[in-house]
C-alpha cells in the first residue's frame, strides 16, 4: 500500500472511531438539520438490540391512533400511560435528570427486567460487546453496569441518541421517544436504555436548527415541547417517581427494581402574596 493510501486509511479510521464514541455527558452540537425518528411508546422500534423487556403493562395513552411497528413473536410491548394532572408536570426544554417527577412508574413494579436484557446480550456476543462499547464499560463489566441503571416511565416526549443493532453492525441515530415508553436511568438521571427494543441510548445531539422529524406521529406531539436530560450534577441516590395510576409520587432507589420504594408526600403548594386569594385551580373568569 502506498504511503499516502495508508494515510487516508488511518484518517478514515480515525474519524470513524471519534464519530462511534458514546456521549456520556453533555449533548454534542449538530450545526446542521437533524432528522430525528419518533418512536411510539409501543413501537418495537428501529435496529433493536434484544427481544422486549418491558414487564409492566399498562392501557395505551388515551386517543393514541399510532400504529406501531411489528413486534416479534413472543415479546410483548405494551406503552404505558402518562398521567394526567398528576403531581409535578412533566417538564419542557433541557431539564436536569435529578428533577422531581420527570419519570414515572408503578409503584413496587419495575417496568423493565433487567436481568432478562443482561442475559440475552450475554447470550449474544456481538450484540453484548458493541451494547458495552456504545455504554463505555468493559463487556464484562456489562451485568454490573445494567443493574446500577433504574427502570422508569418517560412523562415527557424526550430526546435521546439512539444506538441500534442490524446487519452485525452497531447503528446510531436520533429519535424522540414517546411519554410512557419504559426505559433505564443512571445515576444522574440520564436515559441508557429503551426497554422495548434494549437499545442503549446516549444523550441527543444538540441541533441549532429546526429538527426534521419522520415516523409515525401520535396525539398531542409538539416539537416545543419535547424534553432533553442533562445529568444531574451529582450522582443521586433516589429518584422522585409519579405513579401513572392515581398521580401519587414515590421515591426508588438507584439501581433498584421497586421493592424499596417509599411513598412521599406531594410538595407544598406554592405560597399567595398577602391577600391574594387562594388558586382554586380552574381557570379566572371575569364577572
Amino acid at each position: 500500500m502506498a504511503a499516502g493510501a495508508g494515510v487516508v486509511v488511518a484518517a478514515g479510521l480515525a474519524a470513524l472511531l471519534i464519530e462511534r464514541q458514546p456521549s456520556q455527558g453533555t449533548a454534542a452540537v449538530n450545526t446542521g438539520s437533524t432528522d430525528i425518528t419518533r418512536q411510539a411508546a409501543g413501537s418495537f422500534g428501529r435496529d433493536p438490540y434484544t427481544p422486549s423487556v418491558v414487564v409492566t403493562p399498562s392501557p395505551t395513552p388515551a386517543g393514541s391512533t399510532v400504529t406501531p411497528s411489528p413486534t416479534p413473536a413472543g415479546s410483548t410491548v405494551t406503552p404505558s400511560r402518562t398521567p394526567a394532572g398528576s403531581v409535578a408536570t412533566p417538564p419542557t426544554g433541557t431539564v436536569n435528570g435529578d428533577t422531581p417527577g420527570l419519570y414515572g412508574g408503578t409503584e413496587h413494579s419495575a417496568s423493565c427486567d433487567v436481568g432478562q436484557l443482561a442475559g440475552f446480550l450475554a447470550a449474544h456476543a456481538d450484540r453484548g460487546k458493541a451494547w458495552a462499547d456504545t455504554a463505555g464499560v468493559e463487556q464484562s463489566a456489562l451485568p454490573d453496569y445494567l443493574h446500577s441503571l433504574t427502570s422508569v416511565l418517560l412523562r415527557a416526549d424526550t430526546r435521546v441518541t439512539n444506538h441500534g443493532f442490524a446487519d452485525g453492525l452497531p447503528t446510531t441515530f436520533q429519535s424522540v421517544l414517546q411519554a410512557g415508553s419504559a426505559v433505564l436511568v443512571d445515576d444522574r438521571g440520564v436515559p441508557r436504555a429503551r426497554c422495548a427494543c434494549g437499545n442503549p441510548l446516549t444523550p441527543p445531539v444538540a441541533d441549532t436548527s429546526a429538527p426534521q422529524f419522520d415516523g409515525d406521529s401520535w396525539p398531542g406531539f409538539r416539537a416545543d415541547r419535547v424534553v432533553s436530560v442533562s445529568p444531574a450534577p451529582t450522582a443521586i441516590s433516589a429518584l422522585v417517581l409519579v405513579d401513572p395510576a392515581g398521580g401519587g409520587r414515590f421515591t426508588r432507589p438507584v439501581g433498584t427494581a421497586g421493592a424499596d420504594d417509599r411513598s412521599t408526600a406531594p410538595p407544598p403548594p406554592p405560597a399567595s402574596a398577602p391577600g391574594a386569594p387562594e388558586h382554586s385551580g380552574a381557570d379566572a373568569r371575569t364577572p
